[in-house]
Formats: structure tokens, C-alpha cells, sequence
């Protein structure tokens, strides 16, 4: 994180200690939240509550599209929950951070006390113990919050000014409303290196997550928004060729419904927002009403995995004899076998394997909070 002039006087060092010994993520969350602000509004003061509101926003899809742990110490899961549940708040699953941000702020502007008060949890400590590492032996021996927090306010204004070795930012209160000023050397700085201090601090909350999500897939993937999705041609075709070579197999696994009489959509098994990838092994055709119904949910195992494998290894079957072998590369690579193996198993042998592979996923998901699914007319 060292560079050289004209940053030389910055502390840099401070900086990086900031993540370390860090039990929740509202730091992480915070920085983001300044580096963001800076990069859309390039200004140097920034209203505190826009800050949190723009963490709430930023943890949307890792918390509640993707139900990352944050751990014990974290409240964000739970500030998020509390903000579903406000029945003034028009926000679902499927919200983008950009709507996030504009409800909680539309909220905040209504004077909804419910949003306020939950928002403003985040404001009691993390302004200021973000700044710890650059006042770390002036706090020594200090162990009240209350006058950490006022010593970091005043060391913070009064070195903003007066220091070679300014701090990030220091505070304002305007009227009623907390502000942070960024110092301009910082501005110029942070504006000059965005891309790879955003990429630091990305890092530093990958790690933070790993350890709380040690068995959750493609960790990585999930601190954003989705990216557009692809259409699932593969699929489709697999499965159009499994209908016509063998309509028996055409029955919806949850409705029973025929897929030949009805249009079919392809929907992740186990949901995409916990596996994040499109192998067919994890692919089924259903209705375009029982997608919906299912939506980001979790399919029973007891009751649906014997016709889910049945499916599969049928199709499976067509497909090989078929000389289709390019399309089943993803079996190959989840049971660790030449598709010629593959082809030559019994049923009992394949749905065995299969499940091995399902059954963990199945459970950790439903651990991390995916909700268990079984389809009602």
C-alpha cells in the first residue's frame, strides 16, 4: 500500500492497520462506503447518514440475496431484517443496491423513526474506530467508548489542520446533521488509486467472510450484485432432446405437470445464489408458476431428490448415445469421471454419487438460511 511522491507524508501504515484484529464488518463497509461516495460525488465532505445508508445498501445482496454469515458480532444481518419487516419499506429480493439506497434514503427523509433508529446503530462506534490505528498511542490506557470516541473526534479535528501526517477525515456537525470532511491530500490520493484500494479492501473483507463462511462456494462472487445472467441454451437443448427421445420423462419433478404440454423454464436445483454457477448437473426444467414459487428456496431432498436423479441419469443416458458427450462435461467434472464411466453405471450407482455431491450443498445452504421448498398447488 506504499507509494511514492506525493504521498510519502500520508501515513500509510495507518491505513493498513485498520482491518486488523477486525470482529464485524462495519469497517469494510464503511471504507467502501467513502471510496464510493467519493468516486460518484468527488466531494470532501459527505453527510454521515449517507455513509451508512450506503453500507446497508452495499451488504444488500451478500446478506440477503446471497446469506453470507457475518458472524455473532455483526448486526447488519440484523438491521437488514428489521428494515424488511417495516411495512412502509418496499423492498424484496430481488431490490438492487442503487434501490436500497434510494428507499433507506427516501426513509431517512420521510422521518421514518423505525429506519432511523436502526440505521443509526452503525453511527456509535465505527466513525471512530475506523481512525484508531492513527491515534493509537494517544488512546492507550483508554478504555471508555464514550472517551475514545471524544478523544479520536479531537485529535482527529485538531491534527486535520495542524499535522504533516493528517488523518483520513475529521468532523463537522452542520445544523442538526454529522458530516466527515476528507482531507484533500487523502481525496487526491484515494481518487488517484481507487481501483486498487477498493481492491484492498475487498481483499481484507474476502478474508473476513472466509472464515465465517468456511463451506459456502464462491465467496468471492458474492460481494456484489449478480452479474447478468446467460441464457441457459445448453440446458434447454439437453433437455429438449430428453423429451423427445423419451416423453416418460417429461413430468415436472415438483408439479408432475408434462413439460411437453406446457412451456418449461430451466431453474437451478440447489439455487444460484448459493452455487453461482449453471452445471447441468444442477439444471431442471420446471413451469414458469412453480420457478416463481420456488424462487431463491431449497427443494425438499426426501421428496424430490429419487425423480431429480432419476432425470438426470435418463438424460444423461440419451445424451451420450446420443454422441452429445460435449454437453456432459459438467457430470464429468462433479463425479470426477470420463463420461464414458458415467455412461456405464447403474441408476443406483449415479444417484448415489450425485447425492453425495447434493446432499452437503443441500445442508449448508439451508445452515446459511436458504429456506426449505415443497411445491403446493
Amino acid at each position: 500500500m506504499e507509494f511514492p511522491s506525493p504521498y510519502t507524508k500520508l501515513p500509510i501504515h495507518h491505513l493498513a492497520a485498520v482491518f486488523r484484529h477486525t470482529s464485524a464488518s462495519y469497517k469494510f463497509y464503511w471504507f467502501l462506503s467513502i471510496l464510493n461516495d467519493i468516486e460518484s460525488n468527488n466531494r470532501e465532505a459527505i453527510p454521515v447518514n449517507d455513509l451508512l445508508i450506503r453500507m446497508v445498501a452495499m451488504s444488500w445482496f451478500p446478506i440477503n440475496f446471497y446469506k453470507l454469515s457475518f458472524g455473532k458480532n455483526d448486526s447488519l444481518a440484523n438491521i437488514i431484517k428489521s428494515i424488511l419487516e417495516e411495512e412502509q419499506v418496499e423492498l424484496n429480493l430481488k431490490s438492487t443496491e442503487k434501490e436500497v439506497y434510494q428507499i433507506i434514503t427516501k426513509a431517512f427523509q420521510q422521518d421514518n423513526k423505525a429506519i432511523k433508529k436502526e440505521i443509526k446503530t452503525l453511527s456509535y462506534n465505527v466513525p471512530y474506530r475506523f481512525l484508531t490505528p492513527f491515534f493509537s498511542s494517544q488512546l492507550s490506557g483508554v478504555k471508555s467508548d464514550y472517551q475514545r470516541h471524544q478523544m479520536i473526534v479531537a485529535e482527529a479535528n485538531q491534527q486535520y489542520t495542524h499535522s504533516q501526517t493528517p488523518p483520513i477525515y475529521n468532523f463537522e456537525k452542520r445544523g442538526k446533521e454529522e458530516f466527515i470532511t476528507i482531507h484533500s491530500h487523502w481525496l487526491d490520493y484515494f481518487k488517484t488509486h481507487l481501483s486498487l484500494i477498493k481492491d484492498f479492501c475487498y481483499w481484507n473483507l474476502l478474508k473476513f467472510l472466509q472464515k465465517r463462511n468456511a463451506n459456502v462456494p464462491n465467496i468471492a462472487n458474492k460481494l456484489f450484485p449478480p452479474p447478468k445472467r446467460t441464457p441457459l441454451t445448453k440446458a434447454r437443448k439437453f433437455w429438449d432432446l430428453a423429451y423427445t427421445e423419451s416423453p416418460e420423462l417429461s413430468n415436472c419433478i415438483f408439479s408432475k405437470q408434462s413439460l411437453l404440454e406446457n412451456p418449461f423454464e430451466v431453474d437451478h436445483f440447489i439455487p444460484w445464489s448459493f452455487v453461482t454457477h449453471d452445471q447441468l448437473w444442477n439444471l431442471i426444467p420446471i413451469t414458469p408458476s412453480i420457478n416463481s414459487s420456488k424462487s431463491n428456496q431449497l427443494p425438499n431432498l426426501d421428496t424430490y431428490f429419487a425423480m431429480y436423479a432419476h432425470q438426470h441419469f435418463s438424460a444423461f443416458q440419451i445424451a451420450f448415445h446420443q454422441e452429445k458427450k460435449n454437453w456432459l462435461e459438467d457430470y464429468s467434472l462433479l463425479f470426477n469421471q470420463e463420461t464414458k464411466s458415467i455412461a456405464y453405471m447403474q441408476e443406483s450407482q449415479f444417484a448415489k454419487i450425485l447425492l453425495e455431491h447434493i446432499s452437503p450443498l443441500h445442508q449448508i445452504a439451508a445452515n446459511a438460511g436458504f429456506s426449505n421448498w415443497i411445491y403446493r398447488k
